[in-house]
């Protein structure tokens, strides 16, 4: 009798004890969701899922967490990166006094607005994952004159970047400045496309419509790549050297099936799709009927108007293959070609290699204006349809050809009427 009420009494405080972790457990269900527990974004970032980019004040908002997962959920205006600027009339569309990019930088202010502020820098660089996802963003207005490293991305390190459009960008930065990236180290950048956009590097080097200087770093596993992508419409401009319609400067890594119509000048150095090559290889890639020209001017930097190519400006290393130019090249200064201006290579070890490529564009050798040798307009040396200047134990050409007509400033006795060259 006893031992049947200890277990009546045993079953009444385990039945209290239940209703009261019943009790408590309905509480909390309540509670948590006023405090956002499983909101969708804490949800994904405990998953792994890239946090979503929805405003251009989110994209702003990614040097915040430069390791993180992104991924765009719609196209994005950013109008208002210039909304800011008392005077929209000077930069915005790239104009100060009727000029594009004036040569000197006095009075050339913009009243001290800046822009969007690029995402990275070489100290704490951009190393997640961008994933367009199709998406567009639109008018992205930069102006950075006295800045190295500028684009949506400064700086970027072992990241990638991927199925983005960037439509009716302005970006305006010093050294290594790029419509998509300033500086990309092993950064792995697939189906880009910066369309209708302006890049400028100002009085400086390393300007490209997607990348201002491509870095491959062979202490890391990660390749800098360059897959699939395009820059249409718009121009690239350097009132400095090193410029190309894609790339500015190429030290390793891969570029191909990727294309550039966009008009590209500048001082020396300055190619349809790269300006200057010092590895890497270049495949399958394609430079449209477009203007490639170089001036010859002594102002704040010098421009010596050489090493102009309708594809690649200067070429010091690496392979090109499968790839052609139809660019009309201009330039005031030497060692011009349909496509390549300039190809060196001394070390029979570190080869430059063009082979199974041709340009079809036409070639003329402007001039120096400063010399009078031949009256008001000076000479262009080593002017070619399809190279300007080749030299070296290292250099390979073959399988190649170019097919645009060739002429040499206002002097009949160099005016080249050959229209093919065989290689």
């Amino acid at each position: 009798m006893r031992s049947q009420k200890k277990r009546l009494a045993y079953l009444q405080v385990r039945k209290r004890l239940l209703s009261k972790t019943v009790a408590l457990a309905l509480i909390v269900l309540l509670i948590l969701p006023a405090f956002s527990i499983f909101t969708p974004q804490i949800a994904s970032a405990l998953e792994g899922d890239p946090m979503q980019i929805t405003t251009c004040n989110d994209l702003s908002e990614i040097s915040d967490n430069l390791a993180g997962n992104y991924q765009l959920t719609n196209d994005i205006d950013c109008s208002t990166t210039a909304d800011d600027n008392p005077n929209l009339d000077e930069w915005v569309d790239g104009i100060v006094g009727g000029e594009l990019i004036p040569d000197s930088l006095d009075g050339v202010t913009n009243n001290g607005y800046n822009g969007f502020d690029p995402i990275g820098d070489p100290m704490s660089p951009f190393t997640g994952n961008f994933d367009g996802n199709g998406k567009t963003i639109s008018n992205l207005w930069v102006f950075r004159k006295d800045t190295t490293y500028v684009g949506l991305f400064a700086y970027t390190q072992n990241a990638s970047i991927s199925d983005l459009t960037l439509d009716g960008s302005s970006i305006v930065g010093n050294y290594s400045t790029g419509g998509l990236v300033g500086f990309a180290e092993n950064t792995d950048i697939q189906r880009v496309y910066v369309q209708d956009s302006m890049t400028r590097a100002y009085l400086s080097f390393q300007g490209g419509g997607l990348v201002g200087e491509m870095y491959q770093n062979d202490e890391n596993d990660d390749i800098a790549q360059i897959l699939s992508s395009s820059v249409s419409g718009g121009n690239v401009h350097g009132s400095g050297n090193v410029i190309g319609g894609l790339v500015g400067s190429m030290n390793g890594g891969v570029i191909s099936e990727s294309n550039s119509t966009t008009n590209v000048d500048g001082g020396y150095s300055i190619g349809g799709a790269v300006g200057e090559m010092r590895g890497g290889v270049i495949s399958n890639t394609n430079v449209g009927p477009v203007i490639v020209h170089a001036d010859y001017a002594e102002g704040a930097i010098a421009k010596f108007g050489d090493n102009t190519g309708g594809f690649i400006g200067h070429m010091e290393g690496g392979t090109i293959y499968n790839s052609s130019s139809a660019a009309n090249v201009e330039a005031e200064g030497s060692e011009v070609g349909g496509f390549v201006g300039s190809l060196r290579a001394y070390d029979a070890n570190n080869k430059a290699s063009i082979y199974s490529s041709f340009s079809s564009g036409s070639v003329t050798g402007l001039g120096n204006p400063d010399s009078n040798e031949y009256g008001n307009i000076g000479n262009s040396d080593s002017v070619g349809g399809f190279a300007g200047y080749a030299s070296g134990e290292g250099v390979y050409i073959a399988n190649s050809f170019s097919a645009g007509f060739v002429s040499v400033n206002y002097d009949p006795r160099r005016v080249y009427w050959n229209r093919r060259m065989w290689f």
